[in-house]
């Protein structure tokens, strides 16, 4: 029996019964989820999960979650055959590191960082902001980024164009007055990601949930 692979995108007002509803319809369909990630965006939800199983029950399970629409108010769903991961050929990273930025909210952060991130051959593996609405800074909202990046394209052994990058995101934080910076990656960064460690005082936007750590109301 063949094996199909599927990424599932699933975007609608936060209601609960999200979540729960999904994965039932999937696990009972003798799927296996292999991958999730949740994100509330204002008062929308959106899900991404990948799942995997027998070729016949990947073909019906689109079909069954839009059956469920009428129950999720505003709902869609969206489907994307894929391959095994496990299979396919990926590159070992040169270079892992972190990307954090944090200071007044103002427009065209996120576009600068990735810009500049691309400019030195960066991937962009993670990526997670949140803005404080009730920062402690006369009344400005704080806006906080933080990513995992790579490089994977083939380069000498004594390659330091990542310095380039550290370099040229710091001046990018002096120019836009805030905090820039991106650190060669270490194991701790993983953990920093998994969202059990609540963010100091701040009020904050909730960004990017890992399997198993979705909040139990969606």
């Amino acid at each position: 029996m063949s094996t199909k692979h599927l990424i599932i995108t699933a975007v609608g007002p936060e209601q609960p019964g999200i979540v729960a509803s999904a994965t039932d319809t999937i696990l009972t369909s003798g799927l296996n989820i292999t991958e999730s990630r949740g994100i509330k965006l204002g008062t929308n939800f959106a899900l991404l999960m990948a799942v995997s199983g027998p070729s016949s029950s990947i073909s019906s399970l689109p079909s069954k979650l839009e059956s469920q629409v009428g129950k999720l108010k505003g709902f869609q769903y969206m489907f994307k055959e894929t391959t095994d991961p496990l299979t396919e050929d990926v590159e070992e990273p040169n270079f892992m590191g972190t990307v954090r930025v944090r200071g007044m909210d103002q427009p065209g952060i996120v576009q600068k960082v990735s810009e500049l991130l691309e400019k030195h051959d960066m991937s962009i593996e993670r990526l997670e902001t949140t803005i404080d609405v009730e920062a402690p800074f006369g009344g400005t909202q704080l806006f906080m980024m933080e990513g995992m990046i790579a490089h994977t394209k083939e380069v000498d052994d004594d390659w330091m164009g990542w310095m380039d990058l550290m370099d040229e995101i710091e001046e990018f934080g002096e120019e836009y007055n805030i905090d820039a910076e991106v650190e060669p990656f270490a194991e701790d960064d993983e953990e920093e990601f998994d969202g059990d460690e609540e963010q100091e005082d701040y009020t904050m936007k909730k960004r990017i949930y890992d399997v198993g750590n979705i909040p139990p109301s969606s």
